[in-house]
This record gives C-alpha cells, structure tokens and sequence, in this order.
C-alpha cells in the first residue's frame, strides 16, 4: 500500500536560487542561512501552516498536510535513510498527500517537491544586497498573516 508521503527539502542553506523580477528584467540571486531557515521553519509551525498548500503557487490544494519537519543537523540524518545528501541546516519536510489528484501527479513525475524559497523571493522582491534582518522580519510576517506554506511546484 502507498503511504502517499511526499518528502524533500523546503530550504537548503546558501543555495543560490536565480530569480528575474518580471517588471524590471532585473536578475539576481537570493540565499538563505542556516539560522533564517530554522526561524522560518519554527514560524512556520508556530502559526499552523502546515495545512496551507498550493499548487505553482497558485491553486488551493485541499488534502495536503506537513506530518514532518525537521533541520539537518549531523552526518546521520534520517534524510540519509531516503537517499538524500543534503548540508546541514537544510529544512527537511514530509506531506501526507491524501488528494488523490495530486498523488497521481506525483506518480506521474508531474509534481517533484516543495517550492518555499521561491514563493518567499516573489512575496520579498529581495535584491544581492539581502539584508538577513529585514529578510527575518518579512518572513515572520508573511508566514504570520498564513500566506508562508508548504507549496509543492
């Protein structure tokens, strides 16, 4: 039988993520430390986000829910179990997937994991010059006001 988990990382630390601001054709990177991953992903539960999902971050998905989340913190990571040979510090997540829709998705390679860090750099309009301070502070409220979640791409 399918446990229907899907299980990956949400945030790896320093990871340089390319983004293009739309409106002014300017590119950039963004990253996020270690230590704005773990507030992110203590806020994040804090405020009971982990029933809040979306699809290309933008179709509501019912059925979907964060059941693990923890940080890499040593060489003998349970992610190791799974194949998974991420750095420490990276945010990890398991999501029971009970929309069958969904799961055929998966099933179907059509849906491949977590899409967070780019959802954060759409709702930021952050710039090379990331200030890790005012970075925290909008994280914290974005996820505050529920829009921060678990949000498969």
């Amino acid at each position: 039988a399918e446990k229907k988990i899907l299980m990956g990382p949400a945030l790896i630390p320093d990871k340089q993520i390319y983004r293009r601001n739309e409106k002014t054709k300017d590119e950039y990177y963004i990253y996020f430390s270690k230590a704005t991953i773990r507030k992110a992903s203590e806020l994040f539960l804090m405020n009971a986000n982990q029933n809040n999902s979306t699809l290309e971050h933008s179709q509501k998905l019912k059925g979907m829910s964060v059941v693990e989340s923890w940080i890499i913190e040593g060489d003998n990571d349970k992610s190791k179990n799974y194949g998974f040979d991420l750095p420490q510090g990276t945010w990890m997540i398991s999501m029971k997937v009970n929309n069958d829709e969904i799961w055929d998705k998966v099933k179907l390679g059509e849906v491949k994991g977590f899409s967070i860090e780019g959802y954060f750099a759409d709702k930021l309009e952050m710039s090379l010059q990331n200030d890790e301070e005012i970075l925290v502070e909008k994280i914290k409220e974005i996820i505050k006001n529920g829009e921060a979640n678990g949000r498969t791409k």
